[in-house]
Order: structure tokens, then C-alpha cells, then sequence
């Protein structure tokens, strides 16, 4: 690039140098006729006079046809280099009208030279761009910059779109003043759409993060990776198969489709677990195992493994193109993924590396789950032996002391009954010290989550990564003034919200997702609204999935109010009402 736009600044160099010689050469023999005149009249009585004028004069046109036949050479083979330069190369005037177009310029935009005459750079110029190009020319024009560089977009003929890297210098006349412009365009859009991948690529490896961080759900998180490869590669369907190595087979664990390119339910797939001695010879397994390399089958159908897949039912009906990476930590072979296109599929390199950080995710995403329940089976024992102490130290001896003293209080129940009611009242109050002792038992129990405080908060990023890269349009509104609550029903209300979220990008088929979240006087009421398929209330009455019952569970265990309405072809809609008192 930086050699071209050399080559076309020496270009304009050169023209600027002939319009120059040009003009010395005009001003050299103007001075030469009028020294002819004054010779001529000098010599008015002198043959030998007039003859030699005559012969200065004739030298001087000769000098000048001389000169103006290599001026005009040299401007000939600057014309040409102007128009056959493999780089696009314009010249216009000071508000931007076209003068001369060179063919490659022609050829980058999809026009004629001579449709684009009778145009301005605006009418072929990006809006996101025109009025930062204009300031630019302006600044040009009153001298302010001799040249500047810019990266924009054109609008070709046909409405795609080009990005190129504009270079513009300013071309003045004799006296100094502004004359025409100068422009060096260089096709760049193949480094701008890498660019605009990598980027892409770099959010989605940070929202997925991002909801490994706040999602303590191993297979909502791993759904999350799967919505976002298929997003970015385009596939109508991606599988993660778990291997378990204790019975030696590999099963399908989780399935994604994609159903803003799979809008119809695909062939159904639900293999049973395959024995890992079937896939022996496998050469994707090979490269997966050995190699811990992802690998691509380019034409399934004609690939000799095709049999081997076949015969396992390992491989969806119709696949062309089969992308599968392996889930590896240290040595442990987990698993692999696999990516299914119906048709043939290129996968660039960037792509490849890109599902690969992914599924690196889900990877550390198992392990972290894994350790974690680990982690938790441990605290579990340690607060069971915790909890022991405290009710050996504090309630066993109190009830230990209660029951000592009531049969004391029974033995002088009938000899002094003073006696037995000053015992009683030693009772009471050992009764009144356990039930404090058991309160506070309790209250060291009950969490103290401050991140479930925030509940409007919590459900904005749940709803931002849950949505991103799906054609799901979701909104989130707040009613009211937003203010603390209570852990247990930020964590409950969260969890039915992060639950009807999925249910709608899974099953409902929507197009929009509307969440209203209002905090009134005497109560929270979470609203979940979507324009998707819906379905019959009455008809899965007695088959309503464990999301919905474990959405209507949660709202009793708070003593709320659940309502569920849908209806084919109109949505589903879910109200929770939930009893809270500001503080």
C-alpha cells in the first residue's frame, strides 16, 4: 500500500513539475519575441540586422517546439501512468466534482467514467463518513493541510459496500492559489472485515466470560458457548459429546440449533452412547486424542469415516461439512464438539482458533463446576461438624439443663410447691435462652449475598448475555424506584427471569422479548412477555416442564403469586407477583 501511494505522489509531483515548465517556457519566448521586435527595430537600416534577429527568432522557435514536444512527451507518459496505475486515482475540483477518473477507480466502484462525472465523492460516500470528509476537504482547500489520509466507505453501484484508504493532496496554479485535487484511493476491505472479525470474535470470547463468572450453571453456561459458536460460524447446529470413562463410550450431552438459519426442526438426532472401541480408525477421533487438534471434514459424505459415523449413528442425516474439536484438560480426553453445516463450509483459520478458545471455556468451565462441587461437599461436612458443636455447646446443654430442672420442679410439685415455681421460672428462662441460641443459628445459615441484592442490575447483564449474538430483540424496563431487596428473593426472582429468558430462545421461536420489572409499595412483580409460537395451556397440563414448575416453586417458597398465559401463535406471557415491604 505504501508503495503505491508513493508511486502515486510521485505522479502528481510530475505534473505539477511540467505545469511549471510549461509556464517558464510560455514566459521564454514571450521575452525572446520581444527582443526579436527591438532587434528589428534597431536594425531597421541593417540587412546583417534583420538577418541575424531573424535567425534568434528562428532558434528561439525551434528551442520552444523542442521543449514542448518533451513536455508534451512526458505529459503523454504521465496521462498513461495515470490511467493504467493499478491503484485508483481521481482528480477533481475544489467542491468535489470528478474531472478525470482513472480506469481502477472505475472498476473499485462499479461505475462508468462517465457516470461518475456527472457525480460528487458525497453522492457515492458512506454517511458515517461524508461530514468528517467535507471538514477534511474544506481544511484542504483554505491551506490549513497540504494533504490528509483517511480510512472510508464507498457506496459501489450495485450497494455493497468498500472500504478504502483515501489519500487527497491539494494542486495550486502559477501564482499559488488552489487549483484541483489530487486523490490516491487503495482498496482495503479485506483488512477492514478481518478487523471487524477479530473484533467480533474478541467480544464474543469476553460476554462469554463474563457469564462464566456470573452463571453458576454448568449446562446454561455451556448452551451460552454453543448459541454463541453458531452465531459466529453460521451453523444451523452445534453438539457437545461427553465421553465417560469409566463405561468407555461417548454420548451426546447438550444440542443447539441455530433457528435463524435452522428455522424448521432438523432430523431428530438422539444417538445412544456410542462404545469408543466402534470409533477406533476414526480419523478425527486420531487427530482429537493424540494430536489435541480440532479437525475438518470438508465433504462428509465421500470421506471414508462416513461408514464409521454411519454405523455408530454418530453423524446427523444431511451434514456436508463436519468441524470437531476436542475437550481436553492436561492429558484427559472429555469430549468433543462437533459444528454441523448442511452445505459445503470453509472454515478460515481465525474461526477455527476462535471456537477452539470456546470450547476451551467449556473445559474450564467443568473443571471449575467440578471443583467446585468439590469444594462444596467439603464446606458441607465442615458445616455439619460446625453446627454439631454449636448444638452440642449451646442447645443440648440448655435442653439437658431444662429437663433437670423439670424433674426437680416434678418432685417438689406436691411437697413445696414454692419450690417447683421457682424451678418453673428458672425453666422459662433457660427456654427463652436456647430459643435465642436457636435463632441465631439460624440467621448464621441464611446467606448473606449482597450480589442478589441488586436485582435490576443482575437481571440487566443476565438478559445482555443471554440475548447476545441471537436474533432475540430483548428489552428490560424498571417501574418505579429500584431499591435493595431481601437475597433470597433477588436470588429467586433472578433465576425464574434467567429461566424464562432461555425457555423463550430455546422453544418460543420469538422475535421479541419484553421484561418489566416494578417496584411497588407493597410488592415486586417481575413481567416476561415474547411474541413466540406458544402453545396450549391445557394440553401439557400434566407435561409442564421442570423450567416451569421450578419457576412456580420458587414464587410459593416466597409466597408469591404465579400467572401463566399463552396461546398458539400469540405468545407466552408469566407474571410474578412477590410481597415486599421498602425498607
Amino acid at each position: 500500500m505504501q508503495k503505491q501511494q508513493n508511486e502515486g505522489q510521485q505522479l502528481q509531483a510530475r505534473v505539477v513539475r511540467l505545469r511549471q515548465q510549461n509556464t517558464a517556457l510560455q514566459a521564454e519566448v514571450a521575452a525572446l519575441r520581444q527582443q526579436e521586435t527591438m532587434l528589428q527595430a534597431q536594425a531597421a537600416h541593417s540587412y546583417v540586422g534583420k538577418v541575424t534577429a531573424h535567425h534568434t527568432a528562428m532558434q528561439a522557435e525551434r528551442l520552444l517546439r523542442q521543449q514542448t514536444e518533451a513536455a508534451l512527451s512526458e505529459s503523454e507518459c504521465c496521462r498513461r501512468a495515470f490511467e493504467q496505475a493499478a491503484i485508483g486515482m481521481t482528480i477533481a475540483d475544489l467542491e468535489g466534482h470528478w474531472l478525470h477518473i482513472n480506469q481502477h477507480f472505475c472498476s473499485m466502484v462499479g461505475y462508468t467514467e462517465g457516470e461518475l462525472l456527472a457525480l460528487t465523492f458525497a453522492n457515492i460516500t458512506h454517511p458515517d463518513t461524508l461530514e468528517s470528509d467535507r471538514a477534511l476537504l474544506q481544511r484542504l482547500g483554505s491551506g490549513e493541510l497540504p494533504t490528509y489520509q483517511t480510512e472510508k466507505r464507498y457506496i459501489c453501484k450495485d450497494g455493497s459496500l468498500l472500504w478504502a484508504c483515501l489519500t487527497v493532496s491539494l494542486v495550486c496554479d502559477e501564482v499559488g492559489n488552489p487549483a484541483y485535487l489530487i486523490a490516491i484511493v487503495q482498496d482495503i476491505s479485506p483488512r477492514k472485515e478481518a478487523e471487524l472479525i477479530a473484533q467480533e470474535q474478541q467480544q464474543a470470547l469476553q460476554q462469554t466470560l463474563a457469564f462464566l463468572a456470573t452463571e453458576p450453571e454448568l449446562d446454561k453456561f455451556v448452551e451460552q458457548v454453543l448459541i454463541t459458536i453458531a452465531a459466529q460460524l453460521q451453523a444451523p447446529v452445534a453438539d457437545i459429546w461427553l465421553q465417560n470413562n469409566e463405561q468407555s463410550t461417548i454420548a451426546l450431552h447438550v444440542t443447539h440449533r441455530n433457528v435463524q438459519l435452522a428455522p424448521e426442526p432438523l432430523t431428530p438426532f438422539n444417538p445412544t452412547p456410542i462404545p469408543l472401541a466402534a470409533l477406533q480408525g476414526n480419523v478425527a477421533r486420531e487427530a482429537m486424542t493424540k494430536h489435541k487438534q480440532p479437525f475438518v471434514y470438508p465433504d462428509l459424505p465421500n470421506h471414508p469415516d462416513m461408514e464409521i459415523f454411519r454405523a455408530c449413528s454418530a453423524v446427523r442425516e444431511g451434514v456436508q461439512t463436519l468441524l470437531t474439536v476436542p475437550l481436553v484438560f492436561g492429558n484427559h480426553h472429555m469430549g468433543s464438539l462437533a459444528i454441523s453445516h448442511m452445505e459445503s463450509h470453509d472454515y478460515s483459520p481465525e474461526a477455527v482458533r476462535l471456537v477452539t478458545a470456546l470450547t476451551q471455556q467449556i473445559v474450564l468451565a467443568t473443571q471449575l463446576t467440578r471443583l467446585a462441587e468439590e469444594a462444596k461437599q467439603v464446606a458441607i461436612v465442615e458445616e455439619q461438624n460446625r453446627l454439631a458443636r454449636e448444638i452440642h455447646d449451646t442447645l443440648a446443654q440448655t435442653f439437658t439443663g431444662i429437663t433437670l430442672q423439670l424433674n426437680n420442679a416434678q418432685y417438689y410439685a406436691t411437697q413445696e410447691a414454692a419450690i417447683a415455681w421457682d424451678i418453673i421460672e428458672q425453666v422459662k428462662t433457660l427456654a427463652r435462652s436456647g430459643l435465642t441460641e436457636s435463632r441465631r443459628l439460624v440467621w448464621s445459615l441464611h446467606p448473606d449475598a449482597d450480589e442478589y441484592r441488586d436485582l435490576a442490575g443482575s437481571l440487566q447483564r443476565s438478559l445482555t448475555q443471554l440475548t447476545l449474538h441471537t436474533p432475540l430483540q430483548a428489552n428490560l424496563a424498571i417501574v418505579g424506584m429500584p431499591q435493595p431487596v431481601p437475597p433470597d428473593i433477588g436470588m429467586n426472582l433472578l433465576r425464574i427471569g434467567q429461566e424464562a429468558i432461555m425457555n423463550t430462545l430455546r422453544h418460543a421461536q420469538a422475535q421479541t422479548l419484553q421484561i418489566e420489572l416494578s417496584f411497588k409499595t407493597d410488592a415486586i412483580a417481575l413481567y416476561i412477555r415474547d411474541d413466540g409460537m406458544g402453545f396450549d395451556l391445557p394440553s401439557i397440563h400434566d407435561r409442564v416442564g421442570f423450567g416451569l414448575l421450578g419457576m412456580q416453586q420458587r414464587c410459593d417458597r416466597l409466597g408469591g403469586r404465579f400467572t401463566l398465559c399463552s396461546q398458539p401463535g400469540q405468545g407466552t406471557a408469566i407474571l410474578i407477583q412477590i410481597p415486599f415491604t421498602s425498607p
